[in-house]
Order: C-alpha cells, then structure tokens, then sequence
C-alpha cells in the first residue's frame, strides 16, 4: 500500500520541473511534466493500469474453467449449474468490461511512447480517456442481473411492503380528531376489547334504549 503513495510523491513534489509551458486555451494542453517520461509512462501503463485487469481476468478465467471442468462430474446436479451458470455469465461480463477498459488505452498509450506522438491521439482524447469507467459503471449492472432467485424474490416483496406502510400523516390526524383512536387499528387486543365493551353496552342498556336500536 505504500507503492502509489511514495511513487506519486516523487513524480510530484520532488520531480525536477524543466521549462515547459502549457496552452490552457487548448482543449488538449498536455498533462504533467513527468508524463513525458518514457519509463513513467511505460511503467505506469503496464504495472498501475492493465496488470490489475489482467490479474483480475486471469484469476476469473481459471474460476470459470474450473467450474466447467467439474461440469462433468456426477455429482453435480442441474441446480448447481444453474448456479454456476449464472456465476459464469458474471464473471464473463466482468472480464470482458476490464479489457475493454484497459487494453485499447494501453495499446495506443505505448505506441505514442515508443512510437508516434500522434498515434492514434484523435481516439485517445475522445474516447479512450473515458474507458476507465466502464468496469465500474457496468460491474453492478452485472451483479444485479445474475442475482440468485431468493434475492431475485425478495426484492418484489421489499417493495410490496413499502408500498403498504401506514400513512404516518392520517395516523396522527385522526389521534388530533379522537383521543379514543390511539390505539393502533390493527391491534387484536385492542379491537377484541372494543367489541366486547359495545356488546356489554348493548346488554346493559335500558329498555327504551333498546327500542330504538331495534
């Protein structure tokens, strides 16, 4: 963890800065001055920006070999697979957003290094200085669509709940109306004693009263 911090801190504060000045009325006015290193930029190409996807892709490729080579044992069983085909289809769409992020960037960055200074450079500052943000734009989306079934489930009924919660706002408006309705509505106790307070009223009252309530 302390190979980025002290690399970067000696490109950028303790770098000799030359006598190189900058167009900022450009669109494109170059970056800092130790880019124009060729063993910066070749260095920082291939081990800060396409080791870590190669790693990442290599690493979920022998997941998926090995998950297609004990396809062919007995023991496996068809829910497995399904598992594992998900499983597959995840890391599949993982591998192939990091080598589109980061292989046609260190592609063109080595050949303008060791090469032409304008290869390719109309692509790079349209196109390939944005690439870095497909792996993290499209990782989540991948996760979400090879969700397992009982996640898959319960986000429906997460929502179903949602949209059923008691309306905080008319609560509180009927408590201001009738003191008597404080009692949560849906309690049992509390409804079973409603109705048998009304019954023993009923039972209780008075002749006349009677026949009016017939």
């Amino acid at each position: 963890w302390l190979y980025l911090p002290c690399l970067h801190l000696y490109f950028i504060v303790f770098f000799p800065y030359g006598n190189t000045t900058f167009d900022f009325s450009k669109e494109w006015c170059g970056g800092p001055q130790f880019l124009l290193i060729r063993f910066y930029v070749a260095w920082d190409t291939l081990f800060d920006t396409f080791s870590p996807a190669a790693i990442t892709v290599l690493f979920n490729l022998i997941i998926i070999i090995k998950v297609i080579f004990f396809k062919k044992l007995p023991a496996n069983t068809i829910t497995k697979w399904k598992k594992n085909r998900r499983m597959i289809l995840q890391l599949t769409g993982i591998c192939c957003s990091q080598l589109i992020g980061s292989v046609p960037y260190t592609i063109v960055t080595l050949g303008e290094v060791y090469g032409s200074p304008t290869f390719a450079l109309d692509i790079y500052t349209q196109a390939l200085i944005y690439t870095f943000y497909i792996p993290s734009l499209f990782s989540p989306l991948f996760a979400m669509v090879t969700l397992p079934k009982d996640i898959r489930d319960k986000v429906p009924l997460i929502s179903r709940c949602w949209k059923n919660r008691p309306d905080t706002t008319n609560v509180l408006q009927r408590m201001s109306v009738d003191p008597s309705t404080r009692d949560h509505p849906r309690n049992p106790t509390n409804r079973n004693r409603s109705i048998f307070s009304k019954i023993r009223s009923y039972r209780t009252a008075p002749a006349p009263f009677l026949e009016t309530q017939t």
